[in-house]
């Protein structure tokens, strides 16, 4: 690739002057409607930053194209630009451009000729694709002629949008595909469309230029210092297409794919499009235990997940992935060795194959902690197909765990209980967890005790009741540390009414209802017993009227005797 002392595609976006892109069609666009727009598989058009049938000429020598140009089956000797302008190929059907730059179609007619003949039919049926088949629009969309043909200062999310007349666009557009880098846009203008000085099509939510398409019927007009992304496509009605520029130009982040003359004046920039990788922020590595350690980090688009590990920093032999395709992302390292530095990098890669890999981070497995004894299986409960994770990682016996780490505890895989659990504090021993659940009296019960969160053990836990009965409104606990409850009654001995209302109550415990209120989330436990009941909304308030004014009150007298203190 040779080096050009001008002005790079991005210097001219930022610094572009007056410029008219005309696109002169006399064929009609259909109107829209709202739905997903698909792909415009350009064929090997999509090889070429600027391809015409008849000609592509520039008035000076001040043009900048990043990619290949072609004409076909015009001669080319219709083409005028220098390979000082270019950086790529003129691929033309026959020697009429002698320069170093340009194919002999006739010395080299499978290379030359045949491959601009083949990208000329492309581009008409990529015409076609951009304004019929999955592209047709239906009439009554919100879609069609939307801002009665003038866009101002918007964000637009992906689809088919159509206008049957002219389109201005009079303030920056930003399109957003919400973190989905495989959504597309098709812009389909009847006759005019316009870019008004300085405004731009600015990419947002992982769009990539290379799935964004404009057929246009009329005539496009970029003016000073706007900017474009996207390929523009005309159809074979085509009668002309004109880039003019004055100094410094505008530009295209896309293609100019025309039927008929492509004529490029001073300053004008083109380049092919390219997709960008997804950003990758927030690497943390949590939960590290003697053997596993949990790695997340944050995309700006739907990918996947690799995490690459070793002990060698500069040589991550080791794999985890997952392929599906999130922002939020969270990898499990098991099997790791105690008191040991790890060093591992991140990769997230889009559904289209653009991908990110971040630097290298480190994190030390811990020397020691607490072990777990038992499994699930030791558990003494009246739930069935109990099962336990102790950070993501199934709890078995006898388990070094450090630290403090996430505890799931599930029931036919339904979540019941869940909590942090200091294992530096003390070892988990499963067969002081009883769990019992039931329906006593028509109200729904759950019933935990061995998992205390008070002493060496600060925090809470959530437990969560299913298939509970709709006629009452709140629970009445008992969440006392150590508590051995008893019986599944509610008599008043060391509990309290809670209403599962959302609201976290003067106890610090939140019940809320999900699923056509058959749910109930319970947060902030500590030692908990539970069973459904009704919790009076308010308290009926008695009026003293002017009597309340009084501290004693009496009709025939007051007797002190002693010293007595009323306030």
């Amino acid at each position: 690739m040779k080096m050009k002392s001008k002005k790079t595609l991005l210097q001219k976006i930022l610094s572009t002057a007056f410029v008219y892109l005309m696109i002169i069609t006399i064929m009609a666009i259909t109107v829209s409607a709202e739905h997903p727009a698909s792909m415009v598989d350009l064929g090997t058009a999509g090889d070429f930053a600027v391809l015409s049938k008849v000609a592509i000429t520039s008035a000076s020598a001040s043009v900048d194209i990043t990619g290949d140009i072609g004409v076909s089956p015009a001669s080319g000797t219709f083409i005028t630009l220098a390979c000082s302008e270019l950086t790529g190929t003129i691929w033309q059907v026959d020697a009429g451009l002698v320069t170093p730059c340009a194919i002999d179609g006739t010395a080299n007619s499978d290379a030359g000729k045949t491959y601009v003949d083949n990208a000329i039919l492309a581009l008409g049926t990529a015409y076609t694709a951009a304004t019929g088949g999955e592209n047709t629009p239906a009439s009554g969309a919100s879609y069609l002629n939307l801002g009665a043909g003038t866009l101002t200062s918007r964000t637009l999310t992906p689809g088919v949008y159509s206008w049957d007349s002219t389109l201005d666009i009079t303030g920056d557009i930003t399109l957003d595909c919400e973190g989905n880098s495989s959504e597309v846009f098709v812009f389909q203008v009847g006759t005019d469309l316009n870019l008004a000085t300085t405004n731009q099509i600015i990419l947002a939510g992982g769009c990539q230029a290379s799935r964004i398409f404009w057929a246009v019927g009329g005539t496009t007009m970029l003016h000073e210092e706007s900017h474009l992304e996207g390929t523009v496509i005309t159809g074979p009605g085509t009668t002309e297409i004109t880039f003019i520029a004055s100094t410094p130009g505008a530009s295209v982040n896309g293609r100019i794919l025309g039927a008929k003359t492509i004529a490029l004046q001073d300053n004008s920039a083109i380049a092919m499009p390219v997709d960008t990788a997804p950003s990758t922020s927030s690497v943390t590595s949590t939960f590290i235990t003697t053997t596993t350690a949990t790695i997340d980090w944050t995309t700006d688009v739907f990918s996947n997940s690799t995490v690459s590990y070793g002990t060698d920093e500069f040589n991550l032999d080791t794999f985890d992935s997952n392929s599906s395709l999130v922002m939020d992302h969270t990898i499990l390292l098991s099997g790791l060795t105690s008191s040991t530095t790890y060093y591992f990098d991140v990769t997230s890669c889009d559904d289209l194959g653009n991908c990110d890999t971040s630097g290298v981070y480190n994190f030390t497995t811990s020397t020691s902690g607490g072990i777990t004894i038992g499994d699930s299986s030791n558990i003494t409960t009246t739930l069935t197909n109990v099962t336990v994770t102790i950070n993501g990682v199934d709890a078995i016996n006898g388990m070094n765990v450090s630290g403090t780490n996430p505890i799931n505890i599930m029931s036919n895989g339904l979540q019941v209980i869940n909590f942090n659990y200091n294992f530096d504090a003390s070892s988990l021993n499963f067969s002081d967890l009883n769990i019992s659940n039931g329906i006593s009296s028509g109200a729904a019960y759950f019933v935990v005790t061995g998992i205390n969160s008070t002493g060496s053990q600060v925090g809470t836990k959530t437990v969560y009741m299913y298939d509970v009965n709709t006629s009452f409104n709140g629970l009445c606990v008992q969440d006392i540390a150590d508590a051995a409850i008893p019986s599944v009654t509610c008599d008043g001995v060391n509990e309290f009414l809670l209403s599962c209302n959302g609201v976290t109550d003067s106890n610090g415990i939140t019940c809320t209802k999900s699923s056509g209120d058959t749910i109930l989330t319970i947060d902030g436990l500590k030692n908990s017993g539970m069973i459904q009941q009704n919790v009076p909304s308010t308290l009926t308030v008695v009026n003293l009227g002017t009597a309340g004014n009084f501290v004693v009150l009496a009709k025939t007298g007051v007797s002190v005797t002693g010293v007595t203190m009323v306030t």
